[in-house]
């Protein structure tokens, strides 16, 4: 994930995507970022045909994150789309969908997708 924000500045440590959907992500940043800054997003969705997205997106909130299990500070940053192709937000869409697919199959053997008739 670039974060680029818009004015040629970038971060040296890039953020870790935790969760995505059509409208927004939440990612793990080692930097507190202000809540309504704007930034240029690029990230590799790795589906059947990998394609990079870009958007852009804002800050809608930033919360340090428990140091439990690491050392140094972290943040968990939420971002809403302001600008998205719509085909990347279907391909993030079924993205997510093929996930949740998976995991349930995983949890639950016996289950079987449903046939039409």
């Amino acid at each position: 994930m670039c974060n680029d924000k818009g004015n040629g500045e970038s971060h040296a440590a890039q953020p870790i995507i935790v969760n995505i959907s059509g409208g927004g992500l939440r990612a793990q940043t080692v930097e507190e970022i202000q809540v309504g800054s704007v930034f240029n997003l690029a990230f590799h969705l790795p589906n059947s045909q990998p394609h990079q997205v870009q958007t852009l997106a804002e800050v809608i909130y930033c919360q340090p994150l428990p140091s439990v299990w690491h050392t140094s500070t972290s943040f968990s940053t939420g971002m809403r789309y302001l600008k998205i192709n719509e085909r990347n937000r279907d391909s993030i869409i079924k993205f997510v969908c093929s996930e949740e697919i998976k995991k349930i199959r995983s949890c639950n053997k016996n289950f079987h997708s449903m046939v039409s008739s």
